[in-house]
């Protein structure tokens, strides 16, 4: 009862973007119930996302998240991507997101599918790196690169 208050609340204040469906509530309320994550979105798009500020590897990201029920994040779509947009700050641009290397191929971590979207692959020199293996998100930029895996970077956890 008090999400649907909630819910009329807001849609008094933002009448026109306000029709979410109940998969959403359902995510929205989910969302609220834990420290940390916080409900984004953009059009079509809605996440629960937690940002870990600390700068790990890859791996390590990815078990932070999973300790956490979640995963690391994903942007498919370009409205996912703008979701990912607004998360820039002044000292977290780079985020650690659900995209590896499996046999050869890029895939997203959360449904194993192959990526269909364009990668840079740079090393943190700046130079292409053919051993890059694990994938980044560039908020502001709303661009997914690929980077090796050891690098110290932050990461975004997208509730299951």
């Amino acid at each position: 009862m008090a999400m649907v208050k909630l819910l009329l609340r807001l849609a008094v204040l933002h009448p026109v973007s306000l029709f979410i469906s109940a998969l959403e509530a359902t995510k929205f309320d989910k969302c609220m119930h834990n420290p940390g994550f916080l409900f984004y979105v953009h059009e079509s798009e809605v996440k629960c996302l937690h940002e870990r500020i600390a700068d790990s590897t890859y791996n390590v990201a990815r078990s932070y998240c999973q300790d956490r029920n979640s995963k690391l994040a994903t942007f498919k779509t370009d409205d996912e991507r703008k979701v990912g947009g607004h998360l820039k700050s002044d000292h977290r641009w780079m985020f650690w997101i659900g995209l590896e290397s499996e046999n050869g191929e890029y895939v997203w971590v959360d449904d194993r599918k192959p990526v269909d979207i364009d990668l840079a692959f740079f090393d943190d020199d700046g130079t292409r790196d053919q051993t890059s293996n694990c994938g980044a998100f560039i908020a502001g930029l709303n661009a997914t690169v690929v980077m090796p895996c050891n690098l110290q970077l932050p990461c975004l956890c997208e509730m299951k």
